[in-house]
């Protein structure tokens, strides 16, 4: 696949890959919980890379990098989701820990999982710019500064930002997740 590349797509491939891969590796970690999936999911990343070549190497250094950690942490959370539904599908088969829970529970796990499906929702539908900056917050856990390094921007506007996300995202919620800000 490399082989495709020039040699200077290479070396620049090489230089990204070696200022981010300790962000990125982070970011897949607080995800997955396991190293090795991260590893796999950071490298993985990278060689979807080749696939948008032309597009990537188009992109503002700066954008590249923000690309590049959205990428893993999207390739992280559907690893996650997978693994979640493999779990529930194992556990919805077992007749002892069925047998264990009551309608009750039932009820209570739909609905969070339904208030979680509306929230991811209501993100999904934020600007871009908003939703980035809100998902690498809340979501990866970075700080306003490793943000703003991250997408090329100051810290006072990942701040505001973050803030402007946050507010459509509340009156979103007490508007019953109706308001398209």
């Amino acid at each position: 696949m490399f082989s495709k590349l020039s040699k200077n797509e290479r070396k620049a491939l090489s230089d990204i890959y070696n200022r981010l891969k300790n962000k990125c590796m982070a970011v897949a970690l607080n995800i997955i919980k396991d190293r090795a999936l991260a590893e796999d999911i950071v490298h993985s990343a990278f060689a979807g890379l080749l696939e948008h070549k032309k597009t990537f190497f188009a992109l503002a250094s700066y954008k590249q990098d923000a690309y590049i950690v959205v990428c893993v942490r999207n390739k992280a959370i559907d690893i996650l989701r997978s693994k979640k539904n493999t779990e529930i599908l194992l556990y919805d088969n077992d007749d002892k820990l069925m047998a264990d829970i009551n309608v009750f529970d039932v009820e209570k796990h739909h609905e969070n999982k339904e208030g979680y499906s509306r929230l991811v929702a209501m993100v999904e539908s934020l600007p871009e710019i908003y939703q980035t900056v809100f998902e690498l917050r809340y979501m990866d856990g970075f700080s306003n500064e490793e943000i703003a390094q991250i997408l090329g921007i100051k810290k006072t506007t990942v701040a505001k930002q973050f803030e402007r996300a946050r507010k459509i995202l509340q009156q979103k919620i007490e508007e019953g997740g109706e308001h398209n800000g």
